[in-house]
């Protein structure tokens, strides 16, 4: 008798590697929304305009 290791589980169920698999990917895309956000505030890109050396805000 042969294992056919593609086979799904007979009980339907995924593994519990999978599950934890996703919960870390969402928590690695949120954390990377959240930096993408802080530094758009950062460098003003909300508010137009660019920074000089002088830290004056031009239009």
């Amino acid at each position: 008798m042969t294992n056919n290791l593609d086979a799904p589980d007979p009980s339907g169920r995924r593994s519990p590697w999978f599950e934890v698999g996703r919960v870390l990917f969402f928590i690695a895309l949120a954390v990377a929304v959240f930096w993408l956000t802080q530094s758009m505030v950062e460098h003003r890109f909300f508010r137009g305009g660019r920074i000089d050396r002088h830290g004056v805000l031009r239009p």
